[in-house]
């Protein structure tokens, strides 16, 4: 959390209800909420479409936002009517198109993601443009080369940081 955000404009930007914020993070008070909390929001559910504002910060391009969304540059790009697809700039809000594939779960800098069946390591890394140490060392796995489809991750990311 941000100073100014509140829990009706993150249901806005990303796709969900204030009810849905409140029930997910056990919140006694919608109307009190504080900087630096962190907050799970579900962007997704298995078998819907949504989209959502995503406001480019530095660092950002397409590719990785379409890798990290589950969808491509060029919906993004046609989505957005940018004509330049390399050409993105910080504070450009971006409308995009979330499928429900992943049912990521965002806390504020991080990613919940359940591990499917055929995932790696290296696959989840490259997923969301961060390294396979990071995620090992984030969620204590001593073999990288042993994860279990239904297992969930944290993955850090800066995705919220919006």
């Amino acid at each position: 959390m941000v100073w100014g955000d509140t829990l009706s404009a993150l249901a806005l930007r990303f796709g969900t209800t204030v009810q849905n914020l409140v029930n997910l993070n056990n919140i006694s008070n919608p109307n009190l909420i504080y900087v630096g909390q962190k907050l799970l929001i579900q962007i997704g559910s298995s078998n819907e479409q949504q989209e959502i504002t995503y406001t480019v910060v530095w660092g950002d391009t397409l590719s990785a936002l379409a890798l990290r969304f589950g969808t491509t540059v060029s919906s993004i790009a046609s989505l957005n009517n940018i004509p330049n697809p390399n050409l993105i700039y910080v504070g450009q809000k971006i409308r995009i198109i979330v499928t429900g594939e992943n049912d990521d779960i965002h806390d504020c800098g991080h990613v919940i993601y359940k591990i499917k069946w055929g995932d790696t390591l290296t696959s989840i890394a490259r997923k969301y443009g961060v390294t396979i140490e990071s995620i090992a060392e984030e969620n204590d796995i001593a073999n990288p080369n042993l994860i279990y489809a239904g297992d969930t991750l944290r993955i850090c990311t800066s995705i919220m940081d919006t």
